[in-house]
């Protein structure tokens, strides 16, 4: 009687070693090109909280005078979102913060609100939401006549103005920042060398300021940048 003896196939250790080794390979490949497109689409949803600030600022200024006048008072961008909330236009403290801000390692939860309405007062601004790192300068005492598609209305945190540049701990780092412009129209820049057009001259600048009428004004979290 002949006994034919089993044979097991597997793999030796070699063999498992070369595989891990591929695969590790293949991850080392895929995090940086994951990591990168987790980073565009964060920035793609950014620019289109920008560009429906822009547009609801617009929309806003463009009712009635009163309101335009309005945001010649604001001491902070804090008072610039709520004047927007208050409008009926934009109560989402999400549109005023970057998906990547390092910024926001410090906050807990961001709150669902910028102001509220009440029976005994007309709004309440929502004290959570005075807490957030905003992530957007924004400028004021702009004439309604500016030109839409060259005058910035508001610009990544963190912009040098002196260079042009964005530092390291901006809302992107030394990447760049964004800059929306009155008609909506969002721009990630990673300089603004002869970038932007200077208001009074119609000449390429690097200088936001420049960009803007002498009389306007930028507020951050803390109160007027320039």
């Amino acid at each position: 009687m002949t006994h034919r003896r089993k044979s097991f196939s597997g793999f030796s250790l070699l063999e498992l070693l070369t595989v891990l080794t591929i695969i590790s390979v293949f991850m080392g490949l895929l995090f940086p090109i994951g990591e990168k497109f987790v980073s565009k689409s964060r920035r793609v949803a950014d620019a289109t909280h920008l560009r429906q600030l822009a547009l609801a600022y617009l929309d806003y200024i463009s009712e009635d005078e009163n309101n335009f006048q309005k945001f010649n008072y604001v001491k902070s961008s804090y008072d610039w979102a709520n004047l927007l909330a208050q409008s009926g236009h934009i109560n989402d403290p999400h549109m005023y913060v970057a998906q990547q801000d390092p910024e926001l390692a410090r906050v807990q939860e961001i709150p669902l609100q910028i102001v509220t309405d009440s029976n005994t007062e007309p709004w309440i601004h929502n004290a959570a939401f005075r807490k957030l790192p905003i992530s957007w300068i924004f400028i004021t005492g702009i004439p309604r006549n500016a030109p839409l598609h060259t005058t910035p209305l508001a610009y990544s945190r963190g912009l040098k103005i002196s260079t042009g540049r964005w530092d390291e701990n901006s809302v992107y780092g030394t990447q760049g920042g964004f800059v929306v412009f009155l008609d909506g129209h969002v721009k990630f820049f990673s300089s603004l060398q002869n970038r932007l057009i200077d208001y009074k001259t119609g000449q390429a600048t690097g200088d936001i300021q420049r960009a803007v009428p002498e009389f306007a004004h930028a507020y951050d979290v803390r109160g007027r940048v320039w």
